[in-house]
């Protein structure tokens, strides 16, 4: 019988998947497409479940949310649906061991509730590791280093770990992420101009000119319904604008590396504070991200080369 072992990092927008011998991984939108007439029955997940999204006869269901499961149903469908992508077709079933990925945060419901539904799929074994741990050490192969400071940035939750080789010595979930960034400038179009915009146009204005560079002359135009006309506008809207709104909230995030910093045993206090920040995870690619905490922080801050992909590669190198 063949043997297999599976990493999956759970996220909100994206899970990634890979074997552990292997370097391909799969990187799939947490998405199912479900009838829209009856939603327990299922028609597609991942990327072929965005791509069907504007059919009228579906709708969209999200299996996650914030690492852990936030429909069961759904998310057995995309987990089995993304392990047939993974894994060879045989005539005999085979051994399938999984390493999941979680936030610091998760508890032992959310872990039994992945657990039941790997052990459904076929799964013998489920193993959980922090995603955190898994990002430091690819970040800690990658730049030579074997002590930092991680903070993986994802859509809903931050994951923060000071961690020493292979050991989280603190650590916490923040349950503020990618898409708090993008709901702030849903929230500042509406105050200032009335605009009323969807999550998406902000997303695209995000991704397009938003940044942490106080003097970024970049700019976009979106498009909503204006709430005192009641008619479809269009807004230009310049980088200046927004980067007060995004630098709030990631002032936030470096006032939790600085609590974090004063948790951490004395005897390792003074090596913290002469390691790397390492940004991980989509929020790491926000513009100007690096910078705005190597001036906040006053420490060396580190990207890696695939912060998308650092937890689950990262995680073939864990003992």
């Amino acid at each position: 019988m063949a043997k297999y072992e599976l990493i999956a990092d759970i996220g909100t927008d994206f899970v990634n998947m890979s074997l552990k011998n292997t370097d391909f991984v799969l990187r799939e939108p947490s998405l199912v497409l479900a009838d829209a007439q009856n939603e327990s029955v299922f028609l597609a997940a991942g990327l072929a479940a965005k791509r069907g999204a504007e059919s009228e006869n579906a709708k969209l269901v999200y299996p996650f949310a914030e690492g852990c499961v936030a429909d069961k149903k759904a998310a057995d469908f995309f987990l089995r649906k993304s392990m047939e992508k993974l894994l060879p077709s045989t005539a005999f079933p085979p051994r399938l061991d999984i390493l999941c990925l979680l936030p610091i945060g998760a508890g032992n419901g959310e872990k039994k509730t992945l657990e039941e539904i790997f052990n459904n799929i076929g799964v013998k074994s489920v193993r959980f590791r922090e995603s955190a741990l898994a990002a430091a050490a690819a970040c800690f192969k990658e730049f030579d280093k074997r002590a930092g400071i991680v903070v993986d940035i994802g859509s809903s939750v931050t994951d923060l770990a000071a961690v020493r080789e292979d050991k989280i010595v603190a650590g916490c979930s923040f349950y503020l992420g990618g898409a708090h960034y993008t709901q702030q400038i849903v929230d500042y179009v509406l105050k200032k101009y009335g605009l009323q915009i969807t999550f998406a146009q902000a997303e695209k204005l995000k991704l397009k000119c938003a940044g942490l560079y106080p003097n970024d002359v970049s700019y976009g135009t979106v498009a909503g319904v204006s709430l005192s006309k009641g008619v479809a506008e269009e807004q230009t809207i310049t980088a200046r604008e927004i980067y007060d709104v995004l630098a709030g909230l990631t002032d936030k995030l470096c006032q939790v590396v600085s609590s974090l910093l004063l948790t951490v045993p004395q005897e390792t206090s003074s090596l913290f504070k002469e390691s790397p920040v390492f940004l991980c995870g989509g929020g790491a690619c926000l513009s100007g991200m690096e910078k705005y905490f190597f001036d906040k922080m006053n420490m060396g801050v580190l990207v890696p080369s695939d912060c998308f992909l650092a937890g689950v590669r990262g995680a073939k190198l864990l003992p």
